[in-house]
């Protein structure tokens, strides 16, 4: 078993060879394939780790791979790179195929309904048919695109918009268009209620005198109509010990004055979290958002739990054969290893500091979990 609760994994290294960070790895038959920021693509025996070949040909770190059998070519692999291309290889013996030149760098990679589909950091997912041509430009969000997945005759594209777009084709002419948007984070009525109960426990605890519509149990911010509610200027804000720092007392008496309005401004314009990768299992979907695992339900489209732990960028997702587990990678330097299978997820096994790097991909081979790194190393891992 690659996790059981109580158990710790047992970690080796596999390969070394790499002078950038593995950004991808996938594995086909007895291969171990591996991109990297040093440009290369490297095949390994999953069995020995000796190296079988290395493929060269891109410029650029090479951040993305997608495998996929063709009638003419057999296996092909499909590299996407921050040189602007996309190589396609022969997987038997690594001969470059043909070059795709894309708009900017190219961070994911994925085959679906016979094309290829790219996302990159012109915030545009293109659609390739298997001739080389690109005959379609999904266009929506408004920052790097970094993830690809399918679900029920859908694509879904997450971004570091903080968004995951949904594209369907048209009933009509079966042409890939936009569907819908699913957000995470807080909408304005919720940002609204956490200044609300944030000024409260503020004015309690720094003994703050109660303005004109702030008494005890009223809101301190309206939501009808769009009406402000002001403190009173000439009150001063105080501790029993100490006077309220500048900054804090000016953000206090901003907050105060914010109205529903202000809070929807601030949940559509404000710094928004990444959804640094997606993973796809049935109908349930899990999100990296910052350090945190979202899982939404896609039948219901509703978010079902946020799942906590991570103590840095959720980067990577991984999803074990059997359905019942994944994995998450994070920029802690950890691997946590989640059960799926109940009605809530639980964290069954971390790997701490699994690298000396940040943790950016995993894929599960039999019973061993091979993990990359920022710090150019690739580690395999079995339960003790």
């Amino acid at each position: 078993m690659l996790a059981e609760e109580g158990k710790q994994a047992e970690g080796s290294v596999f390969a070394t060879d790499h002078e950038g960070c593995v950004t991808q790895l996938l594995s086909h038959k007895d291969l171990l394939v591996s991109s990297s920021l040093d440009s290369t693509i490297r095949c390994w025996n999953v069995q020995t780790g000796a190296a079988v070949r290395t493929l060269s040909g891109h410029s650029g770190g090479v951040n993305c791979l997608c495998l996929q059998h063709t009638d003419e070519h057999g296996d092909v692999l499909f590299s996407g790179s921050d040189d602007k291309q996309i190589k396609i290889w022969k997987f038997d013996d690594g001969a470059c195929l043909r070059t795709l030149r894309v708009g900017d760098a190219v961070n994911c990679l994925l085959w679906w309904n016979n094309r290829l589909y790219s996302g990159g950091d012109d915030n545009v997912v293109r659609i390739w048919e298997k001739t080389g041509n690109c005959v379609s430009q999904l266009k929506g969000h408004k920052d790097w695109v970094y993830g690809l997945s399918t679900h029920d005759e859908k694509l879904y594209s997450c971004s570091d918009d903080g968004s995951v777009k949904v594209w369907a084709p048209d009933s009509d002419t079966a042409e890939v268009k936009f569907h819908k948007t699913i957000e995470f984070g807080p909408d304005a009525e919720e940002l609204m209620a956490a200044v609300n109960a944030a000024l409260q426990t503020m004015s309690a605890s720094k003994n703050k005198p109660a303005g004109e519509g702030a008494a005890d149990g009223e809101e301190l911010a309206e939501d009808q109509g769009g009406e402000e509610v002001e403190g009173d200027d000439d009150e001063e804000w105080e501790d029993d010990d100490e006077e309220l720092d500048e900054d804090t007392r000016l953000a206090m008496e901003h907050a105060q004055k914010m109205t529903l309005e202000d809070m929807q401004k601030m949940a559509e314009d404000g710094d928004k979290v990444a959804v640094d990768c997606m993973l796809i299992v049935d109908s349930t979907m899990y999100c990296g958002y910052g350090g945190d695992i979202v899982v939404y339900d896609l039948q219901t489209g509703k978010q079902k739990e946020v799942l906590n732990g991570h103590e840095d960028r959720v980067g990577y997702l991984a999803g074990s054969a059997d359905k019942k587990m994944f994995f998450s990678c994070s920029d802690d330097l950890s691997i946590r290893v989640w059960d799926r299978t109940a009605e809530e997820c639980k964290c069954v096994s971390v790997i701490e500091n699994a690298h000396t790097g940040p943790v950016f991909c995993a894929v599960q081979v039999g019973e061993a979990l091979f993990s990359g790194s920022d710090d150019n190393s690739i580690k395999k891992w079995t339960m003790q």
